[in-house]
C-alpha cells in the first residue's frame, strides 16, 4: 500500500475481522486512524494499533452523528 502519510480514516467495526486488518494496514500507512466500534474495551485494542478508539454503534443515526463530530475535534 502506498503512503498514507497526513491522512486520516475512520473505520467502523475496526475492532475485530476486516476491520481491524484494514485499521492496521491504514497505520502501518502512515494515517491517523480512529476505530469505531460497539465494543467495550475497543480503546485498548485501538492503542495496540497506534489508532484512537471512539464507541459508535453504526446502526443507530445518532451515535454516528457524535461519533463524527468527535472525531473532528480529535
Amino acid at each position: 500500500m502506498h503512503s498514507l502519510e497526513g491522512k486520516s480514516a475512520l473505520v467502523t467495526g475496526g475492532t475485530s475481522g476486516i476491520g481491524l486488518a484494514v485499521a492496521k494496514n491504514f497505520v502501518d500507512s502512515g494515517a491517523r486512524v480512529i476505530v469505531t466500534g460497539r465494543r467495550e474495551g475497543g480503546d485498548g485494542l485501538a492503542r495496540e494499533i497506534g489508532a484512537q478508539f471512539l464507541r459508535c454503534d453504526a446502526s443507530v443515526e445518532t451515535e454516528v452523528a457524535a461519533c463524527l463530530q468527535q472525531a473532528e475535534q480529535l
